[in-house]
């Protein structure tokens, strides 16, 4: 009884999950695209806490104590503090494909996760044929964000999105990593997000814009 209610939820969950990547691939402004990753990876820690319960794996439930602890609250309030909020008010007014286009881009993306990954799900590997594709697709949909938007504020959350999904797919099929690998990972990407902010505001200050495309002016 309480297996087939995790399983529900761990059903909703997942849903809300991908569509919530879906809503980070047309967001416009800045500060809003941070705080859907900080839900987003909410998302992701009850999910790492819900396989662990269903499973027996006293660990996951430290892979959704450190995805709290360093995408829900430490990489978000990084990004807060390093960009200057004249850039965190922002609208993103243009896209590389436009709304419609990226929002028909990331089904078709989902549609190739599904049909792909179902055929790697062991027969009765219900966890797996119920997360596999939802991590797969949202790895595609956030590669997509990165290379589908034109600010570089979206395209950092669409590498973090990215990252999200790839981190459930390991939850799902391999019940996680070794601790001291996830805490390496989680803390580079945290460095990460730092070095990407402090380039993005770098690049505010040469070219008053945070559009990707004008790197292109700071050629030597």
């Amino acid at each position: 009884m309480y297996y087939d209610a995790a399983l529900k939820i761990l059903g909703i969950l997942g849903a809300l999950f991908l569509l919530e990547a879906y809503a980070l691939l047309v967001a416009r402004q800045m500060r809003g695209i941070i705080n859907l990753y900080a839900g987003h990876s909410a998302l992701l820690a009850a999910l790492a806490a819900t396989v662990g319960y269903l499973t027996g794996s006293w660990y996951l439930y430290l892979v959704a104590a450190l995805t709290v602890l360093f995408k829900v609250l430490a990489i978000p309030y990084t990004l807060k503090r390093v960009i200057h909020d004249t850039v965190l008010e922002k609208r993103e007014i243009h896209f590389v494909f436009g709304m419609s286009g990226s929002l028909l881009i990331g089904g078709l993306l989902s549609l190739l996760a599904y049909f792909t990954s179902t055929a790697l799900v062991f027969p009765g590997d219900t966890l797996a044929r119920l997360l596999l594709p939802v991590g797969s697709a949202v790895a595609l949909v956030g590669l997509f964000i990165t290379v589908g938007r034109l600010e570089a504020v979206p395209q950092i959350s669409g590498l973090l999105v990215m990252e999200n999904g790839i981190i459930l797919i390991a939850v799902v099929t391999a019940f996680g990593v070794p601790l001291i690998v996830e805490f390496g990972l989680f803390f580079d990407v945290l460095v990460g997000a730092l070095l990407l902010g402090v380039l993005v505001m770098r690049l505010f200050a040469h070219t008053e814009t945070t559009a990707a495309g004008s790197l292109r002016r700071l050629k030597g």
